[in-house]
């Protein structure tokens, strides 16, 4: 079966500003490498077309799609207009001749076995397949669930359900394994959505499976979300103090701690739970659970819950659960949940605010 990939990243980001104010939210890095990479690395090696949705063009992405970054072929589709994940998938794959696709929301961060799941949809007789993961019971009036049978044939899906009333805990996790012939079920001409048209007419038609797998799920989606993507990689995939590279002076590293090469951290403390970019210098500070991302300089200040973008500035201040787009300047004040435009300079005390 020739397998095509699909990456859905037609989405703005808004949620996720200032980090998303002028780049793609499929380039935001997650340890130092863009979100998509992380779903386009998943993908089996003989998986060698990936299509990429995009809702609006995008000099950044046509570049990152240019540089020919991945041992893949990576094929870039402007939607004329907004066509929903169906729509979205249709159009992308209007050029291709596979048998079959694996289509992801690029937002995703997740242990998903992509190889496993294959196999899985090749031993059933539906024409798609679903990826399922496990919420906590007490959780699952947050999504929609779905209804299994023995087989794991898909039977219906329940929006937020009550947990008593609940079938199960499983959740759509944003990836499919779609035959060619499931195009098809998808009109042209309007937006459609996978999730709310196409997915329950095939469960009616008997033709869906799930495949259930567990390990680690993140929609990166928000800031908060952003920075758990962190966390659940930097246990996963990274050993506990990865600092090579990195120049450390009388600083004390609480792990897991991810320090970039040519970071310079000096005098402080610094983990759990921090990623530090290329180039940054970290000086008599105390940074975690945060982001910092390159050509940053941080002095005597105190960061935690905290994403700083590129070219930042942070000096004599304390940051918790805050966003600074890129180059902007925090100088002598107190942030509490604040979100700094890029370019911008805080100067007094702020909570639950923008400066733009």
């Amino acid at each position: 079966m020739n397998v095509d990939a699909v990456v859905l990243a037609g989405g703005f980001g808004t949620r996720l500003r200032p980090l998303t104010w002028d780049t793609p939210k499929p380039l935001v890095p997650i340890l130092g490498k863009p979100l998509i990479e992380w779903v386009i690395r998943s993908l089996p090696r003989d998986v060698v077309h990936v299509h990429i949705a995009a809702g609006f063009s995008s000099e950044k992405l046509e570049r990152y799609v240019e540089s020919d970054p991945l041992p893949r072929k990576l094929h870039l589709k402007v939607e004329p207009k907004p066509l929903d994940t169906a729509g979205a998938i249709k159009f992308a794959c209007r050029d291709s001749t596979a048998d079959a696709f694996v289509a992801f929301n690029g937002d995703i961060v997740s242990s998903l076995d992509v190889r496993q799941m294959l196999k899985f949809h090749r031993e059933h007789d539906g024409i798609a397949t679903i990826a399922l993961y496990p919420v906590p019971e007490d959780e699952v009036s947050r999504f929609g669930v779905v209804d299994l049978d023995d087989d794991d044939r898909i039977l219906d899906f329940v929006e937020k359900p009550e947990p008593e009333e609940a079938p199960s805990n499983l959740i759509n996790a944003g990836a499919y394994v779609l035959d060619r012939e499931v195009l098809d079920y998808i009109p042209e001409g309007r937006p459609v959505s996978i999730e709310r048209e196409i997915f329950p007419k095939l469960a009616e038609e008997g033709l869906l499976y799930g495949f259930k797998f567990e390990g680690y799920w993140v929609d990166v989606g928000l800031p908060e979300t952003y920075l758990e993507a962190h966390r659940v990689l930097m246990e996963h995939e990274c050993s506990g103090k990865s600092v090579v590279g990195a120049r450390i002076t009388d600083t004390d590293l609480k792990p897991p701690v991810v320090a970039a090469p040519m970071t310079e951290l000096r005098s402080s403390e610094i983990g759990p739970y921090v990623y530090v970019g290329e180039r940054t210098e970290i000086n008599g500070s105390v940074i975690e659970n945060s982001v910092i991302l390159d050509d940053v300089e941080i002095i005597d200040s105190e960061v935690r819950n905290t994403i700083v973008a590129e070219g930042c500035k942070i000096e004599n201040a304390r940051l918790d659960g805050c966003v600074l787009g890129h180059d902007a300047e925090v100088c002598g004040c107190n942030l509490k949940g604040v979100r700094v435009a890029p370019g911008k300079e805080a100067e007094r005390d702020l909570e639950d605010e923008w400066v733009i």
